[in-house]
């Protein structure tokens, strides 16, 4: 390919790398918010049992989500590293 670098071909190579594929499946857990909980004095605070399963349920999620972006940055690293463009 005229006007190529070595770079440029081994990136576009890695484009068909399997683990970038993979990076491109959706993620299954949404961004999830906390209630607000509490009014006056009790502001903030998670005073009724459905609140607190409110937070827990969205703080679970919040971590399914980052452990499957973890995945996909891990699967970028190698990708990267198997073409060269990154070590280890």
């Amino acid at each position: 390919m005229a006007g190529t670098n070595a770079t440029q071909v081994a990136l576009a190579g890695g484009l068909d790398d399997p683990g970038i594929t993979a990076v491109g499946a959706a993620l299954t857990a949404a961004a999830a918010t906390a209630p607000a909980g509490g009014t006056g004095a009790t502001a903030g605070a998670y005073d009724s049992a459905a609140n607190r399963d409110i937070a827990i349920l969205a703080i679970q999620t919040n971590l399914t989500r980052i452990a499957e972006l973890a995945t996909k940055v891990t699967a970028i690293e190698t990708a990267l590293q198997r073409m060269g463009l990154m070590s280890a």
